[in-house]
């Protein structure tokens, strides 16, 4: 094997190769070098991009969480308060019938106030009436009398209507 190097070594092909081998490893060891530091940096770069994404997805499982939660207790509020709006809808129907209620009373107290003072105005026209009619009578009888009419049998039945009509004014009975 040595002879077959000796040999070799006279060939101008063979410097060559060895030329070209000590050129591309001297080429090889910096390209090596930078390649390698490429490859640490690309690394690097996964690494932290890797990081990175961990962060984003735990900051984002948190955010869903938050949203989760918040739409729980949105949900619930949401309920809570249709509870409530129903609740102070049944009150505010209540509140409106109580109202109607007192108004229709109030209504009928006005009207019943009204038919009575209707009627004891009616009652007081009828009871001016027969107290003027007793009146007129009274005077007729009384104008009679000066006039030479009987004084006693006259008078007696003049009081006695007028008693009558009386005891009609005043609502009591006859004795």
């Amino acid at each position: 094997m040595i002879a077959w190097l000796f040999n070799e070594m006279k060939n101008p092909e063979f410097w060559t190769s060895i030329a070209f081998l000590c050129i591309v490893g001297i080429f090889l060891r910096p390209l090596a070098r930078y390649l390698n530091r490429w490859a640490q940096k690309q690394a690097a770069l996964v690494q932290k991009n890797r990081e990175e994404a961990r962060s984003i997805r735990k900051k984002a499982e948190n955010l869903l969480k938050q949203y989760e939660s918040i739409n729980r207790h949105r949900e619930s509020d949401r309920e809570r308060l249709l509870a409530e709006a129903d609740a102070e809808i049944v009150l505010l129907e209540q509140e409106s019938e109580q109202r109607t209620a007192d108004r229709i009373i109030h209504k009928k107290q006005e009207i019943d106030l009204r038919l009575k003072t209707i009627e004891e105005n009616g009652r007081q026209d009828i009871k001016n009436k027969v107290l003027n009619r007793i009146i007129t009578l009274t005077r007729k009888k009384l104008l009679l009398r000066q006039n030479g009419g009987t004084f006693s049998e006259d008078l007696d039945v003049t009081v006695d209507r007028v008693l009558t009509a009386l005891d009609e004014y005043i609502g009591k009975p006859k004795a």
